[in-house]
């Protein structure tokens, strides 16, 4: 998360930004409703169109509920207005399958105007809820008068008329990143936009001025990454394809194949366990010309546009789709490939199959084409 500059703690950063608010507002929002809503199919649509920024905690465990209660205590002394509600997932599959499509809990879900957004978060404790919650309840751009009025670390930092064009693409790009890195602007003649870290613009945006062009010079910034093999597809010795974070978009996600790649820590332990199922497996799926199969180290390369809440987590990205399908079953090389089956483009023909078995599949295939 976005700092405070020379400091790590997200939690200082909300608290000196939310202290500029007057203390009227401040005040007002205590005595507000300070009550978590249980959510379900027959009041979801009328609480969304009277609430337009919702948190909501959809949980498959009692026992897993997010400490919701003291984060909406925490935000209400702050100022913020944000509503907090929650779903069991069990007892409503309905409406977890329609907001949660990963099928991955707990998770909060923030809502804009009723809309699910692309903030999903698994924080379970009161002081990340509310710095998260804080840190989405903002302007986009925040205006200043110079860099040293920008408090948060890291910050795009530019200076530009507020009307120009460059302005609205900076507001597009700063929605997306609101959790990550803070967008400030100076209103001023000519067009300057540069990456503060640690007091210092150590980078100037020198692409063309569109939404496209800025995303990826930010997502570049935000990247952590271990040296790319010098061949970017490079394999190692049983098939597996090496992604590191400034690899991942062009591996991954522009990939014309199916990629299902693990995504690990090799300091936890079911990590370790699952590397020779995952050897096997792309051992069995080798000639499968559409597919293929990948794994990053997910404590030293890190994506903006990836998410991943736990190690190991599998994921199916079907080529041209950037949400992958999250693998949840028994990590068995069958389960695998069925899995790869109902997901990916084509259906698979295994190593294991021997060639009078995949050439009866292919003259099938081709016959129901006909």
């Amino acid at each position: 998360m976005i700092a405070v500059r020379g400091c790590r703690s997200f939690a200082l950063a909300t608290l000196i930004a939310m202290l500029l608010r007057p203390v009227h507002s401040r005040l007002g929002a205590v005595v507000s409703n300070m009550m978590v809503t249980k959510l379900d199919t027959s009041n979801i649509d009328s609480y969304m169109k009277r609430n337009p920024k919702v948190i909501v905690d959809f949980f498959d465990d009692p026992e897993q509920q997010a400490e919701l209660s003291q984060a909406l205590t925490a935000v209400r002394e702050y100022g913020s207005q944000i509503a907090f509600a929650k779903v069991d997932a069990i007892a409503h599959p309905e409406l977890a399958s329609r907001f949660v499509p990963n099928g991955r809990f707990p998770q909060l879900v923030w809502f804009h105007h009723g809309e699910p957004t692309s903030y999903h978060r698994r924080l379970r404790q009161a002081q990340h809820i509310a710095s998260f919650a804080i840190a989405l309840d903002r302007e986009p751009l925040m205006t200043v008068a110079s860099t040293d009025d920008v408090p948060f670390n890291p910050a795009v930092y530019a200076q530009m008329p507020k009307n120009s064009p460059m302005f609205k693409i900076l507001e597009v790009v700063a929605l997306k990143h609101m959790d990550t890195v803070a967008f400030a602007h100076k209103e001023g003649p000519g067009q300057n936009v540069s990456w503060l870290f640690n007091d210092e613009a150590v980078d100037t945006y020198t692409g063309e001025p569109t939404v496209e062009g800025v995303e990826h010079w930010v997502t570049e910034r935000l990247t952590i990454s271990e040296d790319s093999p010098d061949d970017n597809f490079a394999m190692d010795d049983n098939e597996v394809h090496m992604v590191v974070g400034k690899t991942f978009e062009d591996m991954v996600l522009k990939n014309n194949k199916d990629v299902f790649m693990m995504v690990y820590a090799p300091w936890v332990g079911y990590s370790r366990k699952l590397f020779p199922i995952w050897k096997a497996f792309a051992r069995e799926v080798a000639d499968v010309e559409h597919l293929m199969v990948a794994k990053m180290d997910g404590d030293r390369n890190r994506s903006p546009l990836l998410t991943v809440d736990a190690f190991p987590s599998l994921l199916y990205f079907k080529a041209g789709n950037s949400t992958p399908s999250v693998f949840h079953g028994n990590r068995t090389v069958q389960e695998l490939v069925k899995f790869a089956n109902e997901h990916g483009s084509h259906p698979l023909a295994p190593a294991s199959l021997n060639l009078m078995q995949k050439g009866f599949k292919l003259q099938r295939s081709r016959r129901g084409d006909l």
